[in-house]
């Protein structure tokens, strides 16, 4: 980003902030710039949070800032691809684990991987849904689009679908979405297929199944087939002879993915 660009981006985040702006913007910058910080009061010490240490605590409890400009103002500065390049964005969930907030509010179960033999593998937290713009050149760096908290009434699938629909009337029409397998649903594809892009992509979960649709009845007696002959991705003995390979790429770390027409 051209360092004009970015003060310009900088001077526009300010005007989202409509109350506490100076402590806001303050206490944004410490937690960008500051990397060792364990705890809010540790951010102040941030040489770039120029205020006071009880400036942190106000900031986060009397700052108020126009979320729906935010999110305006992050479609604005987005970097377009190229003309011949669809535009990637990603959604995926991820988690907060604050088992000691006993008094914090909406705290739901997460599961924690890689525990030692005996651990309880399950703490609690918040979940959070994030939009991110994928770059070009796979890297740590990502645009976010969008961030929601996944509220213990609602599932990572619906917020997800809200998001999308949110986003997408300001989106370039060539843009498609990538998923992990965790979204795989029906209702979620249902909701999907009527935004104005050009579709999303979610990964299937290596047990999915399909069935082709059922053949014609024989006439014999019994009742008809309901389902036609099973689909397996992982499984090439259920793939037909009919399907063609429209297009395959290879990825060293994660494997093979398989377009089939």
């Amino acid at each position: 980003m051209h360092l004009n660009t970015w003060n310009e981006f900088r001077h526009a985040v300010y005007g989202c902030f409509l109350q506490g702006k100076d402590a806001l913007f303050n206490l944004l910058d410490a937690l960008l710039s500051e990397c060792e910080a364990q705890s809010l009061i540790e951010l102040s010490l941030s040489p770039h949070f120029q205020r006071t240490w009880d400036s942190v605590y106000e900031a986060l409890s009397d700052g108020k800032i126009d979320e729906g400009r935010l999110r305006e103002l992050f479609l604005e500065y987005l970097a377009r691809p190229a003309l011949d390049q669809p535009l990637r964005i990603g959604i995926d969930a991820s988690n907060i684990a604050r088992p000691k907030a006993v008094t914090s509010p909406d705290r739901s179960g997460q599961k924690v991987p890689n525990l030692p033999d005996g651990e309880q593998a399950i703490t609690y937290g918040w979940q959070f849904s994030t939009v991110v713009a994928l770059p070009a050149t796979p890297g740590s760096w990502t645009y976010v689009l969008d961030q929601r908290r996944i509220e213990t009434s609602t599932t990572a699938a619906q917020v997800a679908a809200l998001q999308l629909a949110r986003l997408a009337p300001h989106l370039p029409k060539n843009t498609l979405a990538y998923m992990d397998r965790g979204y795989d649903s029906a209702w979620l594809w249902c909701q999907l297929s009527g935004l104005p892009i050009t579709g999303t992509l979610i990964r299937l979960k290596g047990n999915r199944c399909f069935y082709r649709p059922a053949p014609p009845p024989t006439g014999k007696r019994g009742a008809p087939r309901k389902w036609g002959d099973k689909l397996q991705p992982s499984d090439k003995a259920t793939h037909a002879d009919r399907l063609c390979c429209k297009n395959a790429e290879r990825n060293t770390r994660n494997g093979s993915a398989l377009a089939y027409s």
